[in-house]
């Protein structure tokens, strides 16, 4: 029906817009922690700035998930699979169950953990190019 269309159409414009303010949450945010880390700035995990990039990073990750791209509802399912896709990732895997014990939870703390190891891309590529994602 013509209806129909036309509300598929609004849940992609709106799937549009959002990911336009994803896009740029994580511009805003990453211009943030560059120009803090180029005045020397160490980082914590209590920083505004590391706090809003992890924030921003969780969003992202979600976001396809929640619009039922996926057939999995936290991204947790997928990065658990990381032990078949990177030669560490047993390990990754099982520390990240040591501080978390819910699948949100251990989404937060694959942020966390990814990003201080420098490993974020690296898991992330190594999931997508084993068809995990």
């Amino acid at each position: 029906t013509k209806g129909g269309r036309r509300g598929s159409t609004l849940t992609k414009l709106n799937m549009e817009e959002q990911q336009g303010v994803l896009v740029d949450q994580v511009k805003a945010t990453i211009h943030e922690v560059v120009a803090l880390h180029e005045k020397n700035h160490v980082f914590s995990i209590e920083d505004g700035p590391a706090q809003r990039l992890c924030i921003v990073l969780e969003k992202c990750l979600q976001f396809r998930l929640r619009h039922g791209i996926f057939s999995r509802n936290f991204f947790w399912e997928y990065v658990q699979l990381l032990d078949s896709c990177v030669p560490d990732g047993k390990r990754v895997v099982d520390e990240i169950k040591r501080y978390a014990a819910t699948p949100h939870g251990r989404s937060r703390v694959f942020i966390r953990l990814a990003l201080n190891e420098g490993a974020l891309a690296e898991f992330l590529s190594a999931l997508v190019w084993s068809g995990m994602l």
